[in-house]
């Protein structure tokens, strides 16, 4: 079958064939704008990043039993090419799939989708005796803290 890299148009309606759950979508929606994200700090492509976080979970409603099995059949009849299978399969690595995620994008998918899934909430250490321009210990926290855009709780 010949490969069609599809638009997030498609992909979006790709998913919504085989996904009902709001819940479902909206995690999709957001693992797609963290990859997009993560694709523009890498300089990589963020459609090609952003389309495959869209469609890593459109098998999981309707089979969740065969998770990151059946969505290679799912993209493959749809011609999706082979490194968006791939980095697809590769989200579930040890847990639904063998296939390791070895490209940074693939790397990016698992992490992004564990992190989403789990809340996406991060618990941030800073070290008090870092070495910073800064004298009081806790403004050097705060400067680190503010400069990543990390909100503290």
């Amino acid at each position: 079958m010949e490969s069609n890299v599809p638009t997030r148009e498609e992909a979006l309606a790709l998913l919504k064939q085989y996904t009902r759950s709001e819940a479902l979508i909206n995690h999709a929606k957001a693992v797609e704008g963290v990859m997009r994200y993560m694709a523009r700090k890498f300089g990589e492509n963020e459609e090609k990043w952003g389309v495959i976080g869209l469609v890593h979970d459109l098998d999981y409603e309707q089979f969740p039993e065969k998770h990151c099995i059946k969505v290679r059949e799912i993209l493959d009849e749809n011609g999706l090419p082979e490194d968006y299978i791939r980095a697809v399969v590769s989200h579930g690595w040890g847990i639904c799939s063998d296939v390791k995620p070895e490209s940074l994008l693939e790397k990016t998918l698992f992490a992004i989708d564990q992190f989403v899934l789990r809340g996406g909430r991060a618990v941030v250490c800073v070290d008090p005796y870092c070495v910073s321009d800064r004298p009081n210990p806790m403004e050097r926290q705060m400067g680190k803290v503010h400069c990543r855009k990390v909100q503290l709780l």
